[in-house]
């Protein structure tokens, strides 16, 4: 059965590398090709079945990382592209880790244990710790933010996001409430996270806020570790910086 990251990283096989992408170009932190070449080798690894050694996993945190901070500076024709790409590396970054805790379910604690290297690396993922999970890594947040300054933008209604985002939590339905007749399930949990979204300003503030409310709306336990959370905050995240 094809997981996620299968259809993921099959579908962004088929896409054509962007024109409007000078080859070779560095967009923000990244280089254009070698950030796309990075992911997706580590990603089709982890999607065959690999762990991935501590210092691929490190580098894969670390592109997604960059690739995150630098979605702005890449062109616009190009960054449905990128924004893939970079659910390919969240996609990646979560199978791994829950294949290291021993679970394939991507509801179960995103625990780490007996490999030291490997707990260090899993630190750095929001969700492996109360303080993990709400700050930035490595800085890139704030420099994400800086960037955000120098080209104001509109702030998006989040109002009007609410539909949109009702109808992706609906479809992740992350704590397994989604049948086919209650598609307004995730309505209250989609306006207060709305709510919440025009103080964000990268992946891992959208992460956390939607952790944070989904705690508030249910509880601790049923709401799960923040990892859980991660792709379907970089595929939030993305549409609604396209709003902006």
């Amino acid at each position: 059965m094809s997981t996620d990251l299968d259809v993921a990283l099959a579908a962004h096989r088929a896409a054509p590398f962007p024109d409007a992408v000078e080859r070779g170009e560095q967009y923000g932190l990244v280089d254009a090709v070698m950030v796309d070449s990075d992911i997706f080798g580590w990603a089709t690894e982890v999607s065959a079945g690999v762990v991935l050694a501590p210092e691929a996993a490190r580098g894969l945190r670390q592109c997604a990382d960059g690739l995150s901070a630098s979605l702005i500076a890449f062109p616009e024709a190009a960054r449905v592209y990128y924004v893939h790409l970079l659910l390919v590396a969240e996609l990646a970054l979560r199978d791994d880790a829950l294949r290291i805790a021993g679970t394939s379910d991507p509801l179960a604690p995103d625990t780490v244990a007996g490999d030291p290297e490997r707990e260090a690396t899993t630190a750095t993922v929001p969700g492996a710790g109360p303080e993990a999970a709400r700050r930035p890594r490595s800085g890139l947040a704030g420099l994400f933010r800086a960037s955000r300054s120098s080209h104001p933008q509109p702030t998006p209604d989040p109002a009007a996001f609410v539909p949109e985002l009702e109808s992706i939590l609906f479809s992740a339905d992350p704590v397994g409430i989604a049948f086919e007749t209650n598609t307004d399930e995730y309505r209250p949990e989609a306006e207060t996270i709305a709510l919440r979204l025009p103080d964000a300003t990268s992946v891992d503030d959208v992460q956390r806020i939607i952790h944070e409310e989904f705690v508030a709306w249910f509880d601790a336990s049923t709401a799960g570790p923040a990892l859980r959370y991660r792709a379907l905050a970089a595929r939030v995240w993305l549409l609604w910086s396209e709003r902006g």
